[in-house]
Formats: C-alpha cells, structure tokens, sequence
C-alpha cells in the first residue's frame, strides 16, 4: 500500500473541506456551524487484516520498524525526550544492532536557574528534574558506550522574543497553541537541517504514542487516534517525508494495532480493571470539554498498565513528573509564564492566543468550569475493532 506521507499527521474536514491546519478548520467550522471531522490514515486501519494479531512479538515488530526506517533514510535522527515512548525506540535499535546517526533533544537550558532538582515534586511543576535525573544521564552514558551516534542538543528558547508571536505563527500550527509548544516546534535539528541542503532523506523519528483504547461499545475493545497527540510533532518544512511516528506509522500498521490488542488481552484477563481504559463515555467527555479532568484518570491508571504491557524493558523507577494538567501546559513550562523577565513574550503570546481563540466559536474550544477559553478542542478517530471480551 502506498502511504501520502504529505498530510502524515492527518487531516481534518468541515462539510466537503479538507484542512491540514486545525486552527483554519475550526474558522470554518464556525462560519459554517458544521463539525469537525479528524482522519489519521483511516483506510489504513480500517482495512487492517486483524488475523495477524497474536503472531508475532512485540519486541520482534520494534525490530522490523527499525530496519524498515533504516532501510529508507539515509540519516536518522531520534527525536529524544527520555521518556518510554522514545527510550524504547532508542533501546530497539541499539538492542538490536542497527544503525541510529543521532539522537536530538530539545531543552530550555536558560531555564535552569528556575528549579531545584529533586525527585521528591511529581507533579508536572517539577518536569524539569526530568533533565537532571533521566534526560542527561541517558546522554551522557549514550556517549559513553555508543560514541558513533550523534548528540545533539539545542535551546528551543534560543531566539525567541515578543516578536516571534503574531497571526502568521499560528496558521503553521496543526494545533499546538500553547507558548511553550509552538516555539519548541520550531526547533529543529541542525544536522537535519544541513543534510535535507545536501539532498539527503533525513527521518525524524517520534515516540509516538501509546496505544489509545476505548470501550466503545458493551464488551467491544478499539483503539482511537487523537489529533493533539499526532500534531506535538512538527516536522521541519525542508523535510517533505514528514515526521516518522515509530508506532502510529501508517506504513507499518501492525505495531499499533498489535500493541492494541496485547493491551486487550491484559484487560481480558483482568475483568476487575477493565473499568480504567476510556468507557463509551469517551467520546462525550471530549464533546462537554472535560479533556483536562479526564486526562489526569487516564494517565495515572491506564498509561501506567499500558506501559508495562508495550515496553517491558522500561525501568519504572526512573524519574518521571506527571503530564500537565492545563491545555497550555503553563504548569509543564512555568517557569517560561512566570518570569518577570520573559513577561513581554507571554503578553504578546496571551494576545494573540486570545485573538485566535476568540475568533473561533465555543463549541470548538475547551474551557474551564468558569469560562475560560484554553485552547482547541481535541478531536479522535473513529474506533477502529480490537476484540471482544465475549469471545472466549
């Protein structure tokens, strides 16, 4: 099957309208009160031959993702946060003996004054620590032992002022509208940069994601894919392959829904837990706009269990502070929208967010309890089938 890797992280529809910019789709969709409609790849997963799930390891399919991205790039280069999702990426190749030419994280080190470290604060307020106890330990022993792969590292602060916020800045985003998210977007790999000049295909590789999955009917198990998680990656404008999603690749379908259906399977056989996977409430909890309290359920219970079951090799005592609980993750990067020195960026930010925000109707927006817009609604696939817990 031949994948359009042009619109890789989807695209979204209003009427017969077809967007690759989530902010341009919901203007529309508040001009002309209709839906919006998410696609991710959707004949990919529907038409996926559920016969050859239970076939083949996990572990064995990382393999073969890994030898199909070096097989068609001549560069690779691992977008690297020190969580599961991309350790497990970086521990496939490095287990298996396959080439990775580098390894690139993304770090607001002018912000190092800002915190203490110490493994004591878990929630996302002390995501910073992530540096000090995983980040640069990972690092530092990858130079050591494997000095043929490449680090390296840039300030995604680096540049910015007032004057990178205005209109223009937001029509390049799918839809990441948080300070923080948008100008961490728009840093990308020097080396990657440099090699596309030169003619050469450069796979930005992304842990991307753990499998989503939801009960969406009585005893029937499926998977779903969620426009916000896709889009955290922004791939560099030169690079017309796109991001490559190690486990959401549509060139590679098996992995996702094999991932699924071992999660399915630890469900099954454990009918006391089954109540912690998203329920068919799903789809109303993001249609009342109740994502931010739902979130916290499904990452503290659910993510937990899905990671033992995807990534058997990740060590659970490393460091890991909780995902943010706000939209905008103003407690993930609060450092960056409390800082008296950095105040004139966050204003012209807040403007502009607000700008966009409201000029888009309410029914598109997330909110809190009291009014106050937070950002673009997400959107979800339909459920593709996993199994039932009715068959034996």
């Amino acid at each position: 099957m031949i994948i359009n890797t042009q619109h890789s992280q989807g695209t979204w529809t209003v009427g017969q309208t077809k967007f690759t910019n989530k902010i341009q789709a919901s203007l529309e969709a508040t001009r002309t009160k209709q839906p919006i409609h998410y696609h991710f790849h959707h004949d990919v997963w529907k038409n996926f031959d559920r016969n050859l799930l239970g076939k083949i390891s996990l572990k064995e399919l990382y393999k073969q993702r890994a030898l199909m991205l070096r097989d068609k790039y001549d560069y690779l280069i691992l977008y690297y946060s020190g969580g599961s999702d991309s350790w497990t990426v970086l521990n496939t190749f490095l287990e298996n003996n396959i080439k990775l030419d580098c390894v690139y994280v993304r770090w607001p080190f002018k912000a190092e004054n800002s915190y203490t470290p110490n493994t004591v604060n878990q929630t996302a307020y002390n995501f910073m620590s992530e540096w000090d106890f995983v980040i640069k330990k990972d690092l530092e022993w990858l130079a050591q032992e494997h000095p043929e792969i490449r680090i390296e590292t840039a300030d995604w602060m680096e540049g910015v002022t007032a004057d990178t916020f205005n209109d223009d800045i937001f029509t390049k985003q799918n839809h990441q509208m948080a300070a923080a998210q948008i100008v961490r977007q728009e840093k990308f790999s020097q080396i990657e940069i440099d090699l596309l000049d030169q003619g050469k295909r450069v796979g930005e590789i992304w842990g991307i994601d753990k499998p989503m999955m939801t009960e969406y009917a009585e005893n029937q198990v499926g998977m779903i894919f969620r426009d916000d998680i896709v889009n955290v990656a922004r791939c560099y404008h030169g690079n017309l392959d796109g991001p490559e999603f190690f486990y959401w690749s549509p060139e590679f379908p098996i992995l996702a829904m094999e991932q699924a259906y071992q999660c399915f399977l630890f469900y099954k056989a454990n009918p006391p837990l089954r109540s912690i996977i998203a329920s068919s409430n799903w789809k109303k909890m993001f249609s009342d706009g109740k994502l931010h309290q739902y979130k916290a359920y499904y990452t503290d219970y659910s993510t937990y269990f899905i990671k033992k079951i995807v990534y058997p090799d990740w060590d659970f005592t490393k460091f890991q502070a909780a995902k943010p609980t706000s939209v905008t993750k103003e407690d993930k990067d609060f450092w960056l929208y409390t800082s008296p020195e950095l105040k004139p960026i966050v204003d012209r930010w807040r403007y502009y967010f607000t700008s966009q925000l409201d000029s888009i109707d309410d029914a598109y927006l997330t909110k809190t309890s009291t009014g106050t817009k937070l950002g673009l609604r997400s959107c979800i696939t339909p459920v593709y089938h996993i199994g039932s817990y009715d068959n034996v």
